[in-house]
């Protein structure tokens, strides 16, 4: 992820562009005066719609399994960080260098194999 002013960043419309690419979605909303769009509204096209009853619900048994493994990760991620909020979470964040020592608009550098140790 991006090192940016409050902790790390992942642009939303990097995701948002995908699905509008492949018909999933569509989007309105206002334009300011400096020519950025602000008071977006998404919505779910009949195709996303069509996608999700084809492939999720009829396979509905196998997207339940996947759904579990995604509720588990996050009662781990509950019992280890608590009720800590996103401000104490960016704080613990920051204690590592590869975090601390990041220019902002820089990619963080990976530290998977650092947390599972």
């Amino acid at each position: 992820m991006i090192c940016y002013l409050y902790g790390v960043y992942e642009d939303l419309n990097d995701s948002i562009c995908f699905l509008i690419s492949r018909g999933f979605i569509i989007y309105e909303s206002k334009k300011h005066v400096n020519g950025k769009n602000y008071d977006k509204l998404y919505y779910l096209t009949l195709y996303g719609v069509k996608r999700i009853e084809d492939d999720i619900i009829k396979d509905f048994s196998k997207n339940l399994t996947c759904a579990k493994w995604y509720v588990d990760k996050c009662k781990i991620i509950k019992e280890y960080f608590g009720d800590m909020s996103g401000t104490e979470l960016k704080i613990r964040q920051y204690r590592h260098d590869e975090y601390a020592s990041t220019k902002i608009n820089d990619y963080i550098q990976d530290i998977t194999d650092k947390v599972r140790k």
